[in-house]
């Protein structure tokens, strides 16, 4: 369940994430870095039951929301409309982060905060949202929506424009037309929380 301080509280904003992945002690192609190896992605489902949204992907298959396939999109960074969550279980972060957030602020054209990187991601993948960063998460938030993100043309990364995601819980996801502007934002601001 991601989103569960929204389903604690009654807002419907909430929905379960499962990414599956292969497992390998040595790097290959397409692989990432992993505690103790290198995972491959190869499916992954966020289900939003109280919207009925159901986001789905298949490594080499596209994306696709609903059965209908989704791209991200293709607007600039000053139209943006930008995702980001809050690192409440990292309190002493947070005047860096909010320097993050100001940066950000000041090149889009609006910032949102759902409660959930798992919609943030699939939101992302589906054009609805143009970017999203976020701190500190588990790889059971994001695995699916990497790979949703990126079966939809999208970029992902960590905050130094890395794949080491699943070890720094720092991620990046936006559409080819933000990411370099907006990963040097999140560099300046915050590639120094990269472990």
């Amino acid at each position: 369940l991601d989103g569960t301080k929204n389903f604690i509280h009654h807002i419907p904003i909430f929905g379960t994430s499962i990414g599956v992945a292969k497992f390998s002690l040595k790097y290959k192609e397409g692989y990432y870095p992993f505690k103790k190896g290198y995972i491959k992605l190869l499916t992954g489902i966020i289900n939003l039951p109280v919207l009925d949204e159901l986001f789905f992907c298949k490594l080499n298959e596209g994306a696709y929301k609903n059965f209908s396939k989704i791209k991200v999109s293709s607007r600039p960074l000053s139209k943006a409309l930008v995702a980001t969550g809050f690192p409440f279980r990292l309190k002493h972060v947070v005047d860096k982060y909010l320097k993050s957030f100001k940066e950000v602020f000041l090149k889009v054209a609006g910032i949102r905060r759902m409660g959930s990187a798992a919609i943030d991601l699939a939101y992302t993948a589906a054009g609805y949202f143009d970017a999203f960063w976020e701190h500190n998460l588990h790889p059971w938030d994001i695995a699916a929506g990497i790979l949703l993100i990126k079966e939809a043309g999208g970029e992902v990364s960590d905050f130094l424009g890395k794949n080491n995601m699943f070890i720094s819980g720092n991620i990046i996801g936006t559409n080819k037309v933000c990411y370099n502007e907006f990963l040097n934002i999140i560099k300046n601001t915050l590639g120094d929380l990269e472990k």
